[in-house]
């Protein structure tokens, strides 16, 4: 079984979500033996730059 974890907390270690998250990780580890994990970090990939623009323009009028 494979499971994407997105983090997407800016707290890092502070953050009480990634807290519970890896402890429902370490459960469900415990149960499912041959559980695979991706973690993905949102605030550590590198996305491309877009130039800033008003959100107005990004929304449906």
């Amino acid at each position: 079984m494979k499971l994407l974890h997105i983090i997407a907390s800016p707290r890092g270690s502070r953050s009480r979500t990634l807290q519970v998250s890896h402890e429902f990780l370490t459960a469900l580890r415990k149960k499912y033996s041959a559980l695979q994990v991706d973690e993905m970090d949102l605030l550590r990939k590198n996305f491309p730059k877009y130039p800033s623009m008003p959100l107005r323009q990004n929304m449906p009028a």
